[in-house]
């Protein structure tokens, strides 16, 4: 269960965590191939698990490894479309407790949508695909 455990973490929140740390490095031309690649290397390695433990009607929780990839995708068009319409690189905004309004209302919309997608899209697959776990999570 410990692997289980460990590919649904690493898979699921290791592009947001990274991107919170670290958003200059997804806005570097230099750096988006390495991060393609490392995300590449991590959707192998659950692949070999996949492969390795053979296809079973249980659930397969190392296809969550290939999460980073699709988190990229997600992160590149959204950063795509939010530069399209605002001419800019969505910023991580800072907490305030001065103002009640500040000019960063759009990057926590696009910081909210992209979380959203990126966590709940593939858990609630998860879910679909094995409802026993849906109603254990209860």
């Amino acid at each position: 269960m410990t692997f289980d455990l460990l590919c649904m973490c690493v898979g699921l929140l290791l592009v947001p965590f990274v991107y919170f740390a670290f958003p200059r490095l997804f806005f570097t031309k230099s750096m988006e191939r390495p991060c393609w690649i490392v995300a590449g290397l991590i959707a192998f390695a659950g692949l070999l698990a996949v492969l390795h433990n053979g296809l079973f009607p249980g659930p397969c929780f190392p296809l969550f490894l290939f999460c980073p990839l699709f988190a990229l995708f997600v992160l590149r068009i959204g950063c795509y479309l939010f530069r399209k319409r605002y001419r800019r690189n969505p910023v991580i905004p800072e907490v305030r407790a001065t103002s009640y309004y500040d000019e960063w209302d759009k990057d926590r919309v696009f910081l909210f949508l992209y979380l959203m997608i990126i966590v709940l899209g593939p858990t609630s697959i998860f879910f679909y695909m094995y409802p026993s776990f849906a109603v254990a999570a209860r």
